[in-house]
């Protein structure tokens, strides 16, 4: 039976105002779908830039640039249960982390089937990178408040995808080749441009740890306590109050 006293979710939440706290969490959902974008779509610049450094064929080429959709396809369930089950903030602050361990590794690639595998391996840990972001970040925002932001998120996958261009060009044209005897390559313009890209996982990871969990998942595990102590972190940040002036119960 639910008290009298007892307040909705939705209550609760708006309660705790709209201000720091929420830019913040905007801003890490950001950098989340950007790391996203930037690994997956990176094959784009990578293939067609690594064809004479690795020999590879047009058929290769073609396999190389699918793989990060295999690699979506075949995990997407899987990352949707384990951040119903484990969280949303520890499923995408540890897909970042492998996301960016293989991206990077990809960079030092001695031909096109390892490139393939780990480049299957990032976009596998990235698959549900967009609709965890998305759902993190409008359980933490006041309904009032919510699409606005949820539009915005969703729109930076595009914004990002242009930007890669800005970047990839004057690095793809930088005339340097540096041998890597342990691994028998040449570091060169499109490995640095990998490296680059696959960063931008490292820095969402980083924001996403600093970040607190969605309240709404700790009252779904019945973690009552931990979902008022976030909810409490979130109307002192916003409102500049103390926490004990949060008259939620």
């Amino acid at each position: 039976m639910i008290s009298k006293n007892s307040t909705s979710f939705e209550d609760a939440l708006t309660k705790t105002g709209f201000g720091k706290f929420n830019i913040l969490a905007f801003v890490v959902s950001l950098t989340l779908v950007m790391g996203m974008t930037f690994e997956v779509v990176s094959v784009a610049y990578l293939v067609p830039a690594s064809a004479c450094d690795m020999g590879t064929t047009t058929a290769q080429q073609g396999l190389m640039a699918g793989v990060p959709l295999l690699g979506i396809i075949a995990t997407s369930h899987f990352q949707g249960y384990m951040a119903d089950t484990r969280g949303r903030r520890k499923v995408l602050g540890w897909s970042m982390c492998v996301a960016f361990v293989c991206g990077s590794c990809a960079a030092l690639s001695p031909n096109w089937i390892v490139f393939c595998f780990l480049k299957f391996l990032s976009s596998g840990a990235l698959a549900g990178t967009i609709p965890l972001t998305l759902t993190w970040l409008s359980e933490c925002t006041p309904q009032h408040k919510r699409s606005i932001l949820i539009s915005l998120t969703s729109a930076m996958y595009l914004v990002t995808a242009g930007f890669m261009a800005v970047v990839a060009i004057p690095v793809l044209q930088l005339k340097f080749s540096i041998y890597v005897p342990y691994f028998n390559i040449f570091f060169t313009s499109w490995r640095l441009l990998n490296l680059l890209f696959a960063s931008g996982c490292a820095v969402a990871a980083i924001c996403m740890f600093s970040s607190h969990e969605s309240p709404r998942y700790y009252l779904r595990m019945g973690k009552d306590e931990k979902a008022m102590n976030v909810l409490r972190e979130m109307f002192a940040t916003n409102l500049g109050k103390s926490a004990e002036e949060y008259d939620v119960s």
